[in-house]
């Protein structure tokens, strides 16, 4: 992740104020809902909170303090935006720009990390080993007995990450799904156990990472706030993104739009886009 610190920022501040407009408002949150608890008292992160929309389901469990990190100033400040409209009385809440890589060692007891582990680096041939870094010292800031759940991206073991994504058509922009291919770990609860973590567990839920309202309508591809709400988007470079936008316009002329969305998006077969991993440090 520190190869491309200032790439992270950029990209998620320009895309701070946008970010919540299609997105899904918590992506698998109904899976991911028995799993985000612990004791009354913890000290927990959002690691990567983005705009802050799992941290009141965080607060529910009753933390001493709360520390709701990213990287990117403008979502930290859409998250500071969200908490000053809640009661956070009993709670110690910071926010923070540094990287889990400057955090103190064994600081929480209890870690939640959502859609990051997928956007560590600008270049894919890094991808692993900068998630291998990243999960590594997730297990060194949590204290013994510590608990992370970290969400990712679905790729089923049976096919491609993209033939979950209609407009990730590797027929069409290549270049710009080989890379998301090699971002998305294909066996996360392997790279978990490298990093240390113990009684390891890896779930999906059916959610959509953008909004399923939006998912499907080919139009929405033009706007920059619908693809503000899938990093898919980092990858497609403005040539690829025209060859993109070209073809759906060609196919809206021809009339034969809605049947390739509808065939690219059966091989979703109603399967969603979030991986969910939890895993533990020995106490």
């Amino acid at each position: 992740m520190s190869d491309s610190k200032t790439d992270t920022r950029d990209q998620y501040d320009n895309k701070a104020k946008h970010y919540d407009t299609y997105r899904t408002p918590s992506p698998g949150i109904k899976t991911l809902e028995p799993h985000l608890t612990f004791p009354s008292g913890s000290a927990i992160c959002d690691l990567g909170c983005g705009t802050g929309v799992f941290i009141p389901k965080l607060l529910e469990s009753k933390p001493s303090a709360c520390e709701a990190n990213d990287p990117s100033e403008g979502m930290v400040k859409q998250t500071e935006e969200r908490m000053s409209k809640l009661d956070t009385t009993g709670v110690s809440m910071t926010y923070t720009t540094d990287f889990v890589q400057q955090m103190d060692s064994e600081k929480f007891d209890f870690i939640f990390c959502g859609q990051v582990l997928q956007n560590l680096t600008k270049e894919p041939e890094k991808a692993a080993a900068a998630r291998l870094d990243f999960l590594q010292n997730c297990h060194r800031v949590l204290k013994p007995g510590g608990k992370a759940v970290i969400t990712t991206r679905y790729a089923p073991p049976d096919g491609r990450w993209s033939d979950l994504y209609w407009y990730a058509d590797p027929e069409i922009i290549p270049n710009a799904v080989k890379k998301m291919e090699t971002m998305v770990p294909r066996d996360p609860l392997s790279e978990f156990a490298e990093a240390g973590f113990i009684n390891c567990e890896n779930c999906t839920d059916s959610d959509t990472v953008v909004n399923i309202d939006a998912f499907c309508h080919a139009e929405n591809v033009s706007n920059p706030a619908f693809r503000a709400a899938d990093s898919f988007w980092q990858w497609v470079d403005e040539a690829d993104l025209k060859t993109r936008l070209d073809s759906i316009a060609k196919m809206t002329e021809e009339g034969t739009i809605d049947e390739y969305v509808a065939a690219r998006d059966a091989k979703r077969a109603g399967r969603g886009h979030v991986a969910i991993l939890i895993g533990h440090k020995a106490a």
